[in-house]
This record gives structure tokens, C-alpha cells and sequence, in this order.
């Protein structure tokens, strides 16, 4: 649970996963490019992976709920990223984890 903690945490100070400027941002890649939640950031694969490893460890707690919000997240912004076929392979593991 405290790795969760940890990796929402760095998203909060990012802005949040879906790339909010209106905080104040403490990460010194953020702070010169934006936030790298966003579709069009630069630096995204950085989200990208965060989102997927967070859904990730929601999945082997069963909390499928936030396991698939953090998957959704990163499939909308993986446009480009490496490795985003990552995501789809995790996304197709919840469902046959939650089952019919």
C-alpha cells in the first residue's frame, strides 16, 4: 500500500493524472516542460508508466475500480509512447481477473 502512497503522491505534485497547471508543480521536469499527464506533454511516458505501474498494484489488491481508472488514464495519453501495448496487455490481465 505505501508504494500506491508514494506514486500518487508524485502525481499529486505533478498534476494529477490528468495534468492540472494550477498547482504548484515541484518536479523540475514539470516545472520547465508541464505537467506530464497530458496528451500533448512531452514527457509523458514518465505518466504513462506511473499510471501503469499504480494500476498495476490496485490490480494485486483487487481493487479493479482504481486498477482500471489508472489503465483508462494511460491508454488515453499512450499515443506514441513506447511500450504502451504494455497497458492493453495489463488491461486484457483485469479482465480476466475479474472474470464474467
Amino acid at each position: 500500500m505505501k508504494v500506491i502512497e508514494f506514486v500518487e503522491l508524485y502525481l499529486d505534485h505533478v498534476g494529477g493524472i490528468y495534468g492540472e497547471d494550477d498547482i504548484e508543480l515541484v518536479d523540475r521536469d514539470s516545472q520547465i516542460t508541464g505537467p506530464p499527464c497530458r496528451a500533448d506533454a512531452p514527457n509523458r511516458d514518465e505518466c504513462v508508466n506511473a499510471l501503469n505501474f499504480i494500476a498495476s498494484a490496485h490490480m494485486e489488491l483487487w481493487n479493479y475500480t482504481a486498477a482500471l481508472h489508472y489503465y483508462n488514464r494511460a491508454i488515453r495519453i499512450s499515443e506514441g509512447v513506447p511500450r504502451a501495448v504494455d497497458i492493453h496487455t495489463n488491461v486484457g490481465g483485469l479482465f480476466f481477473s475479474m472474470g464474467d
